[in-house]
């Protein structure tokens, strides 16, 4: 259990495309990892799931302040790294990924013309 949270974890293989499966979109319509679903309904995007949890979870509370200006320096962090610091680290990588993943055939081409093509 993750911080007294209970939960099942379904494990995606992205290189197989296990992320845009009918049995994973029927959690997760939007096909995005990772992602959690409470009461039948996905919730996306890693900041969004950390401070959801945090905020309904007691045992996760310690990681949220209630204070605004405390809650306000950690949604910084959090935005930060989800609007600028992954999207450029991404960009950064993005030639290096196609160059190892053309290497491997194991990788179904329908993943790296998704790649190729960027987020949709």
């Amino acid at each position: 259990m993750a911080g007294k949270v209970e939960h099942e974890d379904k494990f995606v293989r992205l290189g197989n495309l296990d992320h845009k499966k009918p049995e994973i979109l029927a959690l997760n319509p939007n096909g995005q990892v990772p992602f959690i679903t409470v009461d039948g309904q996905p919730i996306i995007e890693s900041a969004v799931i950390l401070r959801y949890l945090c905020i309904t979870e007691k045992s996760l509370a310690r990681f949220y302040s209630e204070d605004p200006s405390m809650a306000a320096k950690i949604d910084e962090v959090l935005d930060f790294n989800g609007t600028v610091f992954r999207p450029n680290i991404v960009a950064w990588l993005k030639p290096y990924v196609i160059k190892l993943l053309m290497r491997k055939t194991e990788f179904s081409p329908d993943l790296l013309e998704m790649i190729k093509q960027g987020p949709a």
